[in-house]
């Protein structure tokens, strides 16, 4: 079987401490890596200066541009792409050794297909949390209803997926202006344009929590949170090509990305803005304890009893925060 051949776009802003490893797990694949398209977003630390060493490979192509976020990275990047397959991969993620070859074994196996993900590590510090989703399947499967099993096992990760590049000229490149989501906008949108699949191996690995403690992580995710928008905003191009058998677990995974938003404005210190969201789309955020705790604050109709909760919730982060700091120094 002839394999296609693959681009793999790694956007990078502050990650000195990873992009070694990720661009190590891109050149020990089992199935080479045609194009590596680096994007240095604007960075700000040292991650130029271990990139440079790559340079010298025929491969290797090497952007510097203003910071504009992983989507502005992303669509530069998509730009040059002139090979049959295209992926992504964030500088804090890294692949197992036959991801590539998984994948494009896949897809020039299954012409119906233009799109397949593989399941994920995820790891903090190293050390594993869980693999997502948990599916228990031996094969691949093909999605009949890409909405139906996204809202079922949210299986979709960046550095998961690959995708026919001809992809990219009915959809074109992931919106800019969401500096929070984007990613998933952007696996919707690729499925009114293609056919999924799901590879039940994880071959991808998530543990960049190190690298983001390391490049100032909090200023960066304050900064996200500040400037997040609404979901109306978020799927404007989505609403637009919905059919009614989409639409009915589009709504679900609508919930998701809704009450991640208004977590969002929460902790960007938008009291305001989440109180007015939480009113107008609690009914779709999903069945989760925290959402519940949220919402009876609605139903006591105290804007107090809000506040206080969203006082608590920042407090939680906060906590979080100081003890994946503390892990970090004790490894």
């Amino acid at each position: 079987m002839s394999l296609g051949d693959v681009s793999v776009i790694v956007p990078v802003y502050n990650n000195e401490h990873s992009i070694e490893r990720c661009l190590k797990s891109i050149l020990t694949q089992t199935r080479a890596v045609d194009n590596i398209i680096i994007v240095n977003d604007g960075s700000t630390d040292e991650s130029g200066t271990k990139i440079k060493p790559y340079l010298t490979l025929a491969s290797v192509v090497y952007i510097e541009q203003p910071n504009g976020g992983a989507a502005s990275a992303r669509n530069r990047g998509l730009q040059l792409v002139d090979t049959e397959f295209v992926t992504f991969l964030d500088a804090d993620d890294y692949w197992k050794t036959t991801f590539v070859e998984t994948c494009t074994k896949f897809l020039s196996a299954n012409d119906d297909c233009s799109i397949v993900s593989t399941a994920q590590e995820l790891r903090t510090l190293g050390k594993l949390d869980r693999i997502n989703p948990q599916i228990k399947a031996k094969h691949s499967i093909k999605i009949s209803n890409f909405f139906e099993f996204w809202a079922e096992y949210d299986h979709v990760n960046t550095g998961s997926v690959v995708f026919r590049s001809e992809l990219i000229g009915k959809v074109g490149g992931q919106r800019i202006d969401l500096r929070q989501s984007q990613d998933l906008e952007y696996w919707a949108m690729l499925s009114f344009h293609g056919k999924w699949a799901y590879i039940p191996e994880a071959l991808v690995v998530n543990d960049g929590m190190a690298s983001a403690i390391k490049s100032g992580w909090k200023s960066k995710y304050a900064h996200r949170n500040q400037s997040t928008i609404t979901i109306e905003d978020w799927e404007s191009r989505i609403v637009t090509l919905l059919n009614p058998e989409a639409d009915l677990y589009y709504s679900r995974i609508r919930g998701k990305v809704a009450f991640g938003y208004f977590l969002r404005y929460i902790l960007g210190g938008q009291n305001e803005l989440a109180f007015a969201t939480l009113k107008k789309h609690s009914k779709i955020y999903p069945s989760s304890y925290l959402a519940r705790l949220f919402t009876n604050s609605l139903v006591l109709q105290s804007s107090n009893i809000f506040a206080f909760l969203c006082f608590l919730y920042r407090i939680r982060d906060r906590l979080l925060i100081i003890k994946r700091e503390f892990s970090f120094s004790n490894l």
